[in-house]
């Protein structure tokens, strides 16, 4: 009896070819075709076939059914290429279906002649919650792909980011795939499923009323600042950094070419009007000692002018044994570099200096203002340092391809959402943007190179918001109360088990 209950379906349906099929495709919306209303979609479907199949035949179907749209919805946005490529989503794809198998295994014990009961629909968010954040708190590649991020163009309800960070969102939006299947094992009956509906319905109510609320009743800041960000020319690493090995001159000299033009775009922005401006991330790189060089210009500018200068640098050697250092100088008006920021996200990858990820601050009379590189930000474990220090502005250079360019500026928006702070985002190569504490976009501008000098006077405040202060509780939470269920539900099975067997 034990095997009836961990490997038989839940029920049985003539449709669950065509339910898988429906999954494959609403799962292509992800990626570079990401759209928001397909995550609460295509769990739907996904699970519906899963509890109708034998778990064997089932998980493999549906594994094939998610890795093929995958493979070709996130086709060069990631940082692997061929063949590591379909090695790594592969992997990707075994871990996002864990949450399926989790539910196929438990839902079943604590389910009734076909019926699982409300509280069973709980076992498929809280394991999706759970997975999502052993995978992406503190990896390798931070938060990129987590599920909430799709729910940007969902504005209104991305505003639960600033209670719960990005696992309230995951959690909701997987209970509403669980919650409609329990509802469709009940033919979708409304005296028998009004007690799941009113309570989604009104958690859902709640959760946008409170964003709808903050979006409307935002405050108008007292005071605004001037930011420029501009890419003066595109970089090319896989040209340039070649030339390091083979051509130590020609690099230096191509590299010094560049500089010159950021210097002087640097001083166009400041004569009309900028009080801050950044560049995107390897905008000074070179040879060690041409970024000291780089650098005492900058300051020299900054005094001249004015302003804080935010140069992003990747510092190359020539010693073997000592790595590239990809940081981020911040320089006040008076010629000061006041912060020293050393990229944290990404290293292992990237095979630079890592950071401590301990993120320096400077006051400034725009508010308390920050920096981080890139990658940086999609830690949002770390990010919310300036939550709690009520930080005003942060400054992320950032350099990407055009394929994933636009997801990456919508990830930032979670992180001012998150800490109720402005983004300043310069990206080489992507969507550069200036970003409100509400994770509204004040500016934007696609990448052209020489072309993306970017204006916008950011608000000077910091949003209190409850996610720096509870941190990651929602999540570890979700842990917790999936070991509960997961717990109980073996028992019930057991108990199931040998009642049968004694009958």
């Amino acid at each position: 009896m034990k095997s009836q209950l961990t490997k038989q379906p839940l029920y049985n349906d003539k449709r669950a070819l065509l339910w898988l099929l429906i999954f494959s495709l609403v799962s292509l919306l992800s990626g570079r075709w990401s759209f928001f209303a397909a995550s609460w979609i295509a769990s739907i479907f996904g699970l519906r076939f899963l509890r109708s199949q034998k778990t064997g035949r089932g998980v493999l179907l549906l594994l094939i059914a998610a890795y093929i749209p995958t493979v070709i919805s996130w086709y060069g946005m990631t940082a692997f290429e061929m063949p590591i490529y379909p090695v790594f989503m592969l992997v990707n794809v075994i871990i996002a279906a864990l949450p399926f198998l989790f539910d196929r295994w438990l839902t079943p014990r604590l389910a009734k002649g076909g019926r699982s009961p409300l509280i069973a629909s709980l076992i498929f968010p809280l394991a999706a919650t759970s997975v999502e954040y052993f995978t992406m708190t503190g990896g390798p590649l931070g938060s990129f792909g987590a599920s909430a991020y799709t729910q940007y163009d969902f504005l209104v309800f991305a505003q639960l980011a600033s209670l719960t960070g990005i696992w309230g969102i995951t959690f909701l939006v997987a209970w509403f795939s669980s919650l409609v299947n329990w509802a469709w094992e009940r033919s979708f009956q409304w005296k028998q499923i009004k007690s799941g509906a009113i309570t989604f319905a009104a958690i859902m109510f709640l959760v946008c009323g409170y964003g709808a609320v903050r979006l409307m009743t935002a405050a108008k800041p007292a005071t605004t600042v001037s930011v420029a960000s501009f890419t003066a020319e595109e970089f090319h690493p896989e040209i340039l950094f070649p030339m390091a090995d083979n051509d130590l001159m020609g690099f230096r000299d191509q590299t010094a070419a560049i500089h010159e033009k950021y210097l002087a775009q640097t001083v166009t922005a400041a004569q009309q009007g900028a009080k801050i401006v950044l560049w995107p991330e390897l905008a000074g790189s070179g040879y060690f000692e041409d970024v000291e060089t780089l650098i005492e210009r900058s300051q020299a500018i900054a005094h001249e002018e004015g302003i804080y200068l935010a140069v992003p640098a990747l510092s190359l050697f020539l010693d073997e044994n000592r790595p590239d250092e990809n940081v981020l100088y911040i320089i006040d008006p008076t010629g000061e570099v006041v912060i020293e920021h050393v990229k944290y996200g990404g290293n292992l990858i990237e095979g630079t200096l890592p950071g401590d990820g301990v993120l320096q601050s400077v006051e400034t009379p725009y508010g308390t203002m920050s920096g981080v590189i890139c990658w940086d930000t999609d830690y949002q474990e770390i990010i919310r340092q300036l939550g709690r220090m009520d930080a005003e502005i942060l400054l992320s250079p950032s350099y990407v391809w055009p394929a994933i360019g636009p997801m990456h500026a919508d990830m930032a928006a979670f992180r001012a959402i998150e800490n109720g702070v402005a983004i300043v985002r310069q990206e080489d190569g992507g969507v550069s943007a200036h970003i409100d504490p509400y994770g509204r976009f004040l500016v934007t501008a696609e990448h052209i190179s020489g072309e993306t000098m970017i204006f916008a006077d950011l608000p000077v405040q910091s949003v209190p918001t409850l996610y720096p202060i509870i941190g990651d509780i929602v999540a570890q939470l979700a842990i917790a109360g999936f070991l509960a269920m997961m717990v109980w539900a073996v028992i019930v099975g057991r108990k199931a088990a040998a009642t049968s067997t004694d009958l």
